[in-house]
Parts: structure tokens; sequence; C-alpha cells
């Protein structure tokens, strides 16, 4: 019988979930069937899991009362007794310790993360992408906002009201809505970082040559996202810039955007859309070695 979720349930093939409670095996082909289905990975001996499988226990109750859900543990125990006697603290059941799935499932879906740490899928079998979602889960122990939605790219700009530019020698402070409707290049750089300072000559006259592109539109902006420690460094950085930064007090929006575009390392350069229903797109991610001023016909 096809479910909604059959491309999840097929990584289990004959394996059974282990019920602590009961002590029995579960068929995953009945219990997950069209549910959603949270993958917990913890351990016992690690403190701040414990402290949040506590909260995650409540969460899936008041889940449970509501949505068609299953919780599955997946433990990087390494002693299988321990394992045990942690997962019978758990409500929801587990993977068992000696099974080959228990691996496969922590290398696909874990991978180098830390712990605590879930992976969330949809009734349809497909993960979600969640930022930060152990601090989500923690903060929303009632589970309000299930399924713990990624701001959009818009939405965490729009969490600093305006930007900073230097305009004749002063910090001006200009709307962040005034860029809507404008081709949004975000610059992610620090002024301690050699390469960055290499970079921002050269920038700076591609700034310039794309703003004369599209002046008949004047649909193209520019912003530092800065990830300067100091706030002297971040105006040094922003000093002589033709171009606008996201506020250096605006911490939670720029360490959001570091995040959301997954930046690694700087400098990096991501090209979005206009606000287009409600968000921006992403166009173009790339290192700046491999922008020119011989790019600026490609535009965007």
């Amino acid at each position: 019988m096809m479910t909604s979720n059959d491309r999840l349930l097929q990584i289990f093939g004959k394996e059974h979930l282990w019920n602590p409670q009961t002590n029995k095996g579960i068929d995953p082909l009945v219990s997950l069937a069209n549910r959603w289905v949270l993958f917990y990975f913890s351990a016992s001996w690690c403190k701040p899991c414990i402290k949040f499988t506590k909260k995650l226990i409540k969460v899936y109750q008041n889940l449970k009362n509501r949505v068609k859900i299953e919780f599955v543990f997946c433990s990087i125990d390494t002693n299988e007794k321990v394992f045990e006697s942690y997962a019978m603290k758990m409500p929801w059941p587990a993977i068992p310790f000696g099974s080959s799935l228990r691996n496969k499932i922590i290398d696909d879906y874990l991978g180098n993360q830390g712990i605590p740490n879930l992976s969330i899928f949809g009734k349809d079998g497909i993960m979600l992408e969640v930022d930060d979602v152990v601090e989500q889960v923690s903060k929303d122990v009632e589970a309000v906002r299930f399924p713990w939605p990624s701001q959009t790219i818009s939405e965490v700009l729009m969490c600093s009201q305006y930007y900073c530019k230097y305009i004749e020698g002063k910090i001006e402070h200009i709307a962040m809505t005034s860029l809507d409707k404008k081709y949004l290049m975000l610059y992610f750089a620090a002024h301690w970082k050699s390469t960055c300072a290499d970079f921002r000559t050269k920038l700076d006259k591609i700034y310039s040559q794309l703003k004369e592109f599209r002046s008949q539109h004047n649909d193209f902006e520019l912003l530092l996202i800065s990830a300067d420690r100091y706030e002297d460094e971040y105006f040094q950085h922003l000093s002589g810039a033709p171009f606008g930064a996201v506020a250096y007090e605006d911490e939670t929006c720029r360490t959001a955007l570091i995040k959301r575009l997954k930046v690694r390392g700087v400098p990096v350069l991501a090209m979005l859309s206009p606000v287009i229903d409600g968000d921006r797109s992403i166009i173009n991610y790339q290192l700046p070695p491999s922008f020119t001023c011989s790019s600026v016909p490609d535009f965007p």
C-alpha cells in the first residue's frame, strides 16, 4: 500500500524500530506511515542532550494531541545498556542499538553536526530545512510554530529596519524597505581578513559600474554584511565605501544572514532578486575571485 512518505520509509527496508516501553519491535511501515517524522540524535553522556530531551518530551506530548507525528530516537551512545536506559526515558521508539540502519541515518542526516539535533520530515517524506532547530524547539515547547520554518531571506533582512551608508562623510540611516524593488548584492566580509581588503578596491569599481549599468532602471544595490568582531573594525570597513551595510548593532540580522546563506568563509558575494511574493531568491552565489568588472554585462 502506497503512503505519502514512501521515500522516507524505504530507508528502513525490513528493519524494525524498538519500543523501549514494551521492549517489542515496531514496524515503521505502520507506525510512521503518512506521518510527520522527527529523527532525534542524542546521547546519554551529553549534558545538553539530557536537558533538551526533557523539553522535547513536552513538545512531543503537545504535538501528539493535534498532529499525525512520530519521533524516532537515533542514539550516538556506544554502550548498549546505557543506550537502553536513556531510551526508556523517552515516549517514542528508537532505532535498535545493533542495527546497521543507525549508522546509515547518522551519516545521512546528522553527518558532522553536533548533538542534540533533529531532522524533520514532512508527511511527504521530504526533509525540511530548519535553521537552529534545537534552539527554536527549546523556545517553543508548546510547538506553536511547528514545524519551525526557517525565516525567508526577506524576513531576515527586515529584522533590521534600516541600513547604514556614508553620505558626505556622515552615517545615514536608510529604510530597508527602500531596497524591496531592487536586485540586492550581499557582500560578506571582515576588515581584519587580508583577502577582503585586497578585494575591496576591485569591488568599489564593480559597484560603480553596476550602478551605472542599471542607472536607467535604478534597480541595484549592494550591502556589506560584516563579520567584524569589533565596532571600530566595522566602521573602518564601511568608511569610504560607495555602498551601505547592515548596521553593526543589528548583530542578529547579520548572523542570521550568514547562517541562512550558509557562509563558511569570507569574502563571499551573493546576488538576490527583488522581493517577489514576499521573498528574495538567490540568483548567484560565488567567491569574489571569480567576479570581475568583465562580469557586469552578465547582470544579474
